[in-house]
């Protein structure tokens, strides 16, 4: 079977990823979006900013919407807590998870890591990020 360096490249990343924790698996759903490029220089400042909250509350998200990485683009990177209990956000699982997404899913996608709490997604977009309203 012939592999293109990119292929190669995201099989070589995702195992990279798959295992921040002892026993942990990433499971990866790649979406079919519209748009398709790389948002992974976001994800430091999404998972950074998330080990500044306390906790996330039972079945919410948190989403950054950030400008870029072209112009009239945008990449929303989101984490979904999939308990009903108040939960803090794994800052390693989350760095790798979207880090994972980024390399192998170029439409976006979603990862979580096997008996973790979090999903993490990316969705890259044609278009600006929408205005907060208040702003």
């Amino acid at each position: 079977m012939l592999f293109t360096s990119r292929t190669l490249l995201s099989l070589v990343s995702l195992a990279v990823f798959a295992t921040p924790g002892l026993g942990q698996q990433l499971q990866l759903n790649c979406t079919a979006g519209a748009a398709a490029f790389n948002c992974a220089s976001f994800v430091p400042s999404f998972c950074s900013s998330m080990g500044n909250i306390t906790t996330i509350n039972g079945n919410s998200t948190y989403s950054g919407c950030f400008a870029g990485p072209g112009p009239n683009q945008s990449c929303v990177l989101t984490a979904l807590s999939t308990i009903s209990s108040p939960f803090a956000v794994n800052v390693t699982n989350c760095a790798s998870a979207l880090n994972a997404v980024s390399a192998v899913c170029p439409m976006g996608g979603v990862g979580m890591f096997t008996a973790a709490i979090f999903k993490f997604a990316i969705d890259p977009n044609n278009g600006a990020c929408a205005i907060p309203i208040g702003n």
